[in-house]
């Protein structure tokens, strides 16, 4: 996705929750991860990164 820079990874979640309420509903209870590492929504994000998205998970 293209994103005006500076960006964060919080302005490429709200590019992503543009698409529709349900969407957006599950982002908030996502972490972010840029490679190996997970990183807060302020992280900002350069050309090329690949931002993933964690689910909350629940387990025993």
């Amino acid at each position: 996705m293209q994103l005006d820079e500076p960006a964060t990874v919080a302005d490429a979640l709200a590019a992503l929750a543009s698409r529709g309420d349900e969407f957006a509903a599950l982002l908030k209870q996502c972490a972010v991860a840029l490679g190996d590492e997970i990183v807060r929504r302020t992280h900002p994000l350069k050309s090329g990164d690949v931002v993933a998205l964690l689910p909350p998970v629940a387990g025993g």
